[in-house]
């Protein structure tokens, strides 16, 4: 690939810091093991457990160093999926808790253009399925989502991008399923078991 066009594919990569673990290694940015891994971490003041709904906390990239905006992003891994939580500001000064205010939901449109323009950058199908806001009557909204399939060489499957505000930052959570069911609970499993104690501590 010709020097300047993988400049401009790292740097969009790590502008939207979107889908696959390979933004990782086209970042160039600090890769940190967590070294309390059974215990809960805080990420710009985002409280994050070590396990959630089955998926195990991988490691910590401190993206600051590339640009303060970019915040933070973790790994989670599940038995038949991918899950990440990016932690960041975007340099936006108030990011109101929950996903109902206007700063959300223009992110949440950021996010859900992104992950269609990814898949154009990189030659993969990727098709807006629905979108929709999470929660329940008890707790109120949490997340809004925007939900994908991906069709590749190696088959389609399930992805979803889920963003809120918290801790006056944005939270994204990204889950990928390794199969296309839509009766699959497992992305919506991972998230609300976040969601159950992401406002605690504010």
């Amino acid at each position: 690939m010709p020097g300047a066009t993988w400049k401009y594919v790292r740097n969009w990569l790590v502008q939207h810091g979107k889908l696959f673990g390979t933004i990782f290694v086209l970042c160039g940015t600090l890769l940190m093991t967590d070294q309390a891994n059974g215990e809960s971490i805080s990420v710009g003041g985002v409280a994050l457990d070590s396990a959630y709904a089955g998926f195990s906390r991988g490691k910590v990239t401190d993206n600051r160093k590339e640009n303060h905006r970019y915040g933070y992003t973790v790994t989670y891994h599940g038995h038949e999926s991918e899950a990440t939580i990016y932690v960041y500001s975007n340099s936006q000064r108030e990011i109101p808790n929950g996903p109902a205010s206007q700063v959300v939901m223009e992110e949440f449109n950021q996010v859900t253009q992104d992950v269609v323009a990814f898949g154009q950058l990189t030659g993969r199908k990727i098709e807006l399925v629905d979108r929709y806001g999470t929660g329940s009557p008890e707790r109120g909204m949490e997340f809004l989502c925007a939900e994908f399939v991906v069709s590749d060489q190696w088959g389609s499957r399930r992805t979803f991008a889920y963003v809120t505000g918290a801790a006056n930052q944005f939270v994204k959570i990204r889950v990928t399923l390794r199969t296309n069911d839509p009766r699959d609970p497992t992305a919506r499993n991972f998230v609300d078991a976040v969601a159950s104690g992401l406002w605690q501590s504010n």
